[in-house]
């Protein structure tokens, strides 16, 4: 994530270009769904989870290298594991993340994710493993085993989670390097580790025996281990920031947040039966578009095999947006089952969305319910979910809240779900001529189309008027009409309440 800067910068008449989620919250029940706070005063949380099976305890990371424990939603005062001494603080440095073993309850192993001193700013991404004390609220702090190292260029683009999979290895997400627009291409860089989904066995040997750093084995079947131009621990390509990720315990399924550069925060998703070598395009694509220097046919791979669009993206005229990833919910309420929830680091705006294994099916706006005024919930730096797959916002304020159902309530809360409708990219962008995009709709309403300037004055209006359910496509033609220079515009597609936009640059 990017250093806090207050969402309230962005101009007010900017506010409804900004996201390109759906904006509408859930209606008639929207007091049965709440953010309930079960532990404050803690010291910068960045993340949260249980140990497998084990859903009484919620372990809590804080920046500084301290791992809390919540206990029957009571945060004990010792700390499990105190690291702060070996830990870089600070900025998107500090402790990020923490995985524990799918076997954790007869090995006692679980791993932490940290920058940590090296004699340099910067510092180096690093992961150790540990192990619990005879104490199972406390770890033994001295078993501390080096599994990874990668000194990091910079200070920025970290990256943050670490995680197993079904398949019992380990993930690992890093940012390309950190700087900005990833100067030497280190996403698109077979031969780096930066900007990759990385994929480790900790549990068969050490493939790097002459190297006390890194102390892991690379999986038989990961996707390069036959090629000499990638390295072999690599899974997939073109990640900026993967700060949050997640996979779906119930289908496999890998979701993705993805911080970006100036114009578009990006969702990834790749299915649970994935073999690997995706390429989420950074830093050739930023969101749906083509970003830098190449703005025409840039959806090409150092393999070969294309570029994989981001299934969802908030667009951001101004930048001062970061998303935090999410998790798909697979907790006890039925209403919200498989919904994939996510947010905004700036803003603390907290979404969700449906996918169908093709495509995302709807978008809800959850904020005016889950990040009420009561509620106070500043910073989202992560959503979590315990051993029983019930959820937690993370708030770098000090704070954990759990997604539960109303206590005040009674039954099973019925949500007023929106409609589901989109814009698609806006294609060809930049342009000079006409560029075309698509309003996919799944049922008839009103439905308005327009391009504002950036300071939101409508320049043209596309479309206006009731529509029915389907695909309308449209397109944009500025050539001849003086008032429209050469410039950043923003189509904007609005239906229900509801809003979605795409950047777009005319040139001349």
């Amino acid at each position: 994530m990017r250093p806090f800067r207050p969402i309230s910068a962005v101009p007010a008449l900017l506010a409804p270009l900004i996201a390109g989620a759906a904006l509408l919250a859930p209606g008639s029940a929207s007091g049965q769904i709440v953010a309930n706070r079960i532990a404050s005063g803690l010291s910068f949380p960045v993340f949260a989870t249980s140990p497998p099976g084990d859903a009484s305890r919620l372990f809590v990371v804080e920046q500084a290298g301290v791992i809390r424990l919540i206990k029957n939603d009571t945060l004990l005062a010792a700390p499990f594991l105190d690291i702060s001494d070996i830990v870089e603080p600070g900025g998107e440095q500090g402790c990020l993340g923490l995985a524990f073993h799918p076997n954790y309850a007869s090995n006692g192993w679980f791993f932490v994710y940290f920058i940590q001193e090296n004699g340099t700013q910067e510092g180096a991404s690093s992961i150790r493993r540990y192990s619990v004390s005879g104490s199972p609220d406390l770890a033994d702090s001295t078993s501390g085993q080096q599994i990874f190292w990668l000194d990091q260029p910079y200070t920025n683009h970290n990256g943050g989670t670490i995680t197993f999979a079904s398949d019992g290895y380990l993930y690992l997400g890093l940012g390309d390097g950190g700087l900005g627009g990833d100067p030497q291409d280190r996403a698109q860089n077979g031969m780096s580790l930066f900007g990759k989904m990385l994929r480790l066995d900790v549990d068969g040997g050490d493939d790097y025996p002459g190297d006390s750093l890194n102390n892991y084995a690379v999986p038989g079947d990961n996707p390069y281990t036959m090629d000499a131009n990638v390295l072999d621990e690599i899974w997939a390509f073109g990640l900026r920031n993967p700060y949050r990720f997640s996979f779906d315990r119930q289908t496999g399924d890998l979701w993705i947040g993805d911080v970006g550069q100036d114009c578009y925060e990006e969702i990834h998703f790749a299915p649970g039966s994935s073999t690997g070598m995706e390429n989420y395009g950074w830093d050739v694509m930023e969101g749906p578009n083509c970003y830098d220097d190449l703005p025409i046919n840039c959806n090409r791979g150092p393999c070969g095999t294309g570029l994989v669009d981001p299934v969802h993206w908030l667009s951001h005229p101004l930048g001062g947006i970061a998303i935090t990833g999410g998790i798909v919910y697979r907790g006890s309420i039925a209403a919200i089952q498989g919904e994939y929830f996510f947010g905004e680091f700036y803003s603390a705006d907290i979404f969700s969305l449906r996918h169908d294994g093709t495509a995302v099916t709807d978008t809800t706006d959850w904020t005016a319910i889950l990040d009420p005024p009561m509620a106070n919930i500043n910073q989202i730096t992560a959503f979590a979910e315990d051993a029983d797959g019930e959820m937690y916002i993370v708030d770098a304020g000090g704070e954990i809240f759990r997604v539960e159902i109303d206590p005040t309530g009674t039954g099973e809360p019925e949500i007023a779900k929106p409609s589901s409708f989109s814009l698609s990219p806006v294609r060809p962008n930049p342009f000079s001529g006409t560029t075309r995009f698509d309003v996919r709709l799944d049922r008839a309403t009103d439905l308005d189309v327009s391009v504002f300037t950036a300071d939101g004055r409508r320049v043209a209006r596309l479309h206006s008027g009731p529509t029915s359910a389907g695909v309308l496509p449209l397109e944009w033609r500025p050539r001849g009409d003086a008032a429209v220079p050469a410039g950043v515009y923003f189509v904007r597609a609005e239906a229900d309440g509801r809003v979605e936009s795409e950047q777009v640059v005319v040139l001349r």
